[in-house]
């Protein structure tokens, strides 16, 4: 017998049957095989051949059916959130086009990274079992996806703490067709700028100046941020002076006009850990004491 690993053939010559003790003796071997690619395959011999009995029949058609085993993809949307909000976290299961058999029994599970949590929870998707542990697990078993079809479901990720997340699943296993790939998707959770302010003098005469500097500090330690923003409403009583002495080390546009009750940020950037000043002269216009509090600031990743 002939059957060389990795062929695609397998033969048989000089074998012999007996006639004792009667007519009609048989034999068997048999020899593993691997299936390649997915579907059914039918295996036919060729014709059975003897030196005393000449040519015979074909064998009977054998059928295999191989399974390929189920794919599994994930995103997060949206991919960029603020610190402490929450993102959809979507898991696509496809049972490959060339299979001819609905996958059964299928799982994984998936850990997320350490900043990253879900609720817990338990839910009927794709014909299994989905459970979400808090904080980090997240697991499916015993679902089924149907022929040249896909599955799709989400859970719920919350960002709680700051950071850019690289998630991947387990492999993705079947019953049936064995074991598949995993899947990874990435998160950026980011902590908003802070801001602080001071006058450069505590008192002034009335009609006399003093300078108001912000400065903008990036808490994300690996993020930098863009689309900076804040707007100031100076109290009344308090304008931009003439000049405005503007400067400004965070980027975008500054808007500081002289006798106007206001200053502005907007398109700022921050690398990550950095920090940056903004300066204006302001005039007071009325006696008494002034405070002055900032709008929110936001960026475009963490939002305000």
């Amino acid at each position: 017998m002939t059957a060389v690993a990795g062929s695609g053939s397998i033969s048989l010559s000089g074998g012999t049957l007996t006639a004792s003790p009667a007519a009609g003796s048989s034999c068997t071997f048999s020899v593993d095989v691997t299936g390649t690619t997915a579907g059914s395959k039918s295996n036919t011999t060729g014709a059975i051949t003897s030196t005393e009995g000449g040519t015979g029949a074909t064998s009977n058609t054998a059928v295999l059916t191989v399974v390929a085993p189920p794919s599994i993809a994930k995103v997060f949307n949206p991919n960029t959130i603020a610190l402490n909000a929450t993102t959809s976290l979507t898991f696509t299961i496809t049972n490959p086009a060339a299979n001819t058999v609905a996958l059964t029994g299928v799982a994984f599970t998936d850990t997320l990274p350490t900043g990253l949590t879900v609720a817990n929870a338990s839910a009927t998707v794709c014909g299994g079992t989905l459970t979400t542990t808090n904080p980090t697990g997240i697991a499916l078993t015993g679902a089924t996806t149907a022929v040249n079809s896909q599955c799709q479901f989400s859970v719920t990720v919350t960002g709680a703490a700051s950071g850019i997340y690289t998630n991947t699943t387990g492999n993705v296993t079947s019953t049936n067709g064995g074991t598949g790939n995993t899947a990874s998707a990435n998160l950026t959770v980011a902590s908003p700028p802070t801001i602080t302010k001071a006058f450069g003098a505590a008192q002034i005469t009335m009609g006399g100046t003093t300078s108001l500097t912000f400065t903008i500090n990036n808490p994300n330690t690996t993020l930098a941020l863009t689309g900076v923003a804040f707007t100031d409403n100076l109290p009344a009583g308090l304008v931009v002076a003439t000049p405005n002495g503007l400067s400004n080390t965070c980027g975008g546009a500054v808007t500081a006009t002289a006798g106007s009750g206001s200053v502005s940020l907007a398109g700022g950037g921050l690398a990550a850990t950095a920090s940056c000043t903004i300066s204006v002269n302001v005039q007071g216009t009325t006696a008494g004491v002034k405070s002055n509090t900032t709008g929110p600031i936001s960026s475009n990743e963490s939002g305000p």
